[in-house]
């Protein structure tokens, strides 16, 4: 079996339209291949988006929350940020 990720886009508060396709998109071809679909929100005080994503079909949503992100001390160093679930 295998699995979809979708890592849903939020604007203003809300998932946006084109994270609700590739949602309906994943779902196909989950369908075919026999797997699930399952979603990744990234924000803050972002619990209800949670429960509406599982309403568009997910099996599953991980809440990442932003608990830091690095700014490059030296040129070409790659900044980073850290992710709670």
């Amino acid at each position: 079996m295998s699995g979809i990720l979708v890592v849903l886009e939020i604007a203003k508060g809300k998932i946006v339209g084109q994270s609700k396709e590739a949602i309906t998109v994943a779902k196909t071809i989950a369908e075919q291949r026999g797997g699930e679909v399952q979603g990744v929100l990234l924000g803050h005080n972002i619990g209800s988006l949670a429960e509406e994503a599982i309403k568009y079909g997910l099996k599953k949503v991980y809440k990442l929350s932003l608990i830091h992100i690095s700014e490059p001390t030296r040129p070409l160093y790659i900044s980073y940020a850290v992710f709670c679930l």
